[in-house]
């Protein structure tokens, strides 16, 4: 059994808070990374808005 397995566990048995931090705790090994510019869908879609953008007119590209 591997060690994210075992936090995952572990965080199980704690309850709603210990879920969410076990989640949080294995998204790094998924390559997510925690953006703290991105707090919601709206900031979200900015984002993406904005990249999109500098893919399709990289005049548009922010230094």
């Amino acid at each position: 059994m591997q060690l994210e397995d075992l936090k995952f566990r572990h965080a199980l048995k704690m309850g709603k808070r210990g879920i969410k931090e076990g989640f949080i705790e294995k998204l790094p090994s998924l390559k997510y990374i925690f953006r703290r510019d991105i707090g919601d869908r709206a900031a979200l879609e900015r984002n993406f808005r904005e990249k999109f953008e500098d893919v399709i007119d990289p005049s548009n590209a922010t230094p």
